[in-house]
């Protein structure tokens, strides 16, 4: 089990941890809507449990039908590790997926 400072603070480390995982999650979800031919530009949304932004950014295929990083909202300032996340892309036609990230299980010991 990981050891947590005293004021809920996540440590460096987990905080990597956390970004790897959103990424590997994002990019997951992303390849899904390709596969799902949806319209670009696709909007991605990540929120906390407390229904906080996380991420918001725009993307859209590039001219070899990779998924480019098309816009990031502004005022993204941390990644908040308030778990569940929940990752949505939403299509230029109103379609959505949406992936709910649980926080890592550590096995009882």
């Amino acid at each position: 089990m990981t050891n947590r400072p005293q004021s809920g603070a996540i440590t460096s480390d987990e905080y990597a941890e956390l970004a790897a995982v959103l990424a590997r999650k994002i990019v997951e979800l992303l390849s899904s809507a390709k596969r799902r031919s949806m319209a670009p530009p696709l909007e991605l949304h990540v929120s906390n449990a407390d229904d906080e932004v996380v991420v918001h950014c725009l993307y859209h295929h590039g001219t070899k039908g990779e998924i480019q990083l098309q816009s990031m909202m502004p005022d993204m300032k941390k990644l908040s590790a308030r778990f569940p996340l929940t990752a949505t892309v939403t299509d230029a036609n109103g379609e959505s997926l949406e992936m709910t990230i649980a926080p890592k299980q550590y096995p009882v010991q």
